[in-house]
C-alpha cells in the first residue's frame, strides 16, 4: 500500500452530500459525511474528536481499496471458483 495521506478525503468511510447550507441561504452545498458507524454513535466522543483533530486524521481511517490489488485479486479468483 502507498503512503497516502490521512484525511477525510482519502478515506474509504468518506462521502459527499449536497444539502442546504447549515450557515443559511437558499444555496446548496456539498457537504462531507462519514458512514462508519462508530463515527457516528455516541460511543464517539467530542473529546475523541478533538484528540483525532489534534493527531490530523480520523482514528477510524480506512484506506480507499486500490483497484487490481492483491486482496481484489484475491476476491475475483475465490468467486470464479466457487
Amino acid at each position: 500500500m502507498n503512503n497516502t495521506e490521512r484525511y477525510c478525503d482519502t478515506c474509504n468511510d468518506s462521502y459527499y452530500m449536497t444539502e442546504k447550507n447549515p450557515s443559511g441561504g437558499k444555496k446548496l452545498v456539498q457537504l462531507q459525511h462519514c458512514r462508519n458507524t462508530v463515527y457516528n454513535s455516541p460511543a464517539y466522543t467530542h473529546q475523541m474528536l478533538l484528540e483525532d483533530w489534534g493527531n490530523g486524521c480520523c482514528r477510524f481511517w480506512t484506506p480507499i481499496p486500490e483497484k487490481g490489488n492483491d486482496y481484489e485479486k484475491q476476491l475475483l479468483h475465490c468467486s470464479a471458483q466457487c
